[in-house]
């Protein structure tokens, strides 16, 4: 998994792409510090994302938690199709 982080008016956008797998659990962290404080929105992009497993379900939870933690919106977009049952567990 590779990822590219943008600050745009003050709101943090992350774009994904490759495999959020549990073989990237580990670099997931560098996503999570992206999420910060005092930032009212954050974006994560999922249209270069070509696999995701339960293990990237629950990073995804983590980046959530986190924004939620600051106070921050989160919002998932660029969802290929095939992925859309697994992004759809989280509004649960």
């Amino acid at each position: 998994m590779d990822f590219k982080v943008e600050t745009i008016d003050k709101e943090t956008h992350i774009h994904l792409e490759g495999d959020l797998t549990f073989d990237y659990h580990l670099g997931f962290r560098k996503v999570l510090e992206a999420i910060t404080p005092n930032t009212p929105r954050t974006t994560i992009s999922l249209k270069n994302l070509q696999s995701m497993d339960s293990t990237g379900v629950g990073m995804l939870k983590l980046a959530q938690d986190q924004a939620r933690k600051f106070g921050s919106e989160l919002h998932i977009t660029n969802i290929p199709d095939d992925l859309q049952v697994f992004v759809k567990l989280l509004k649960e």
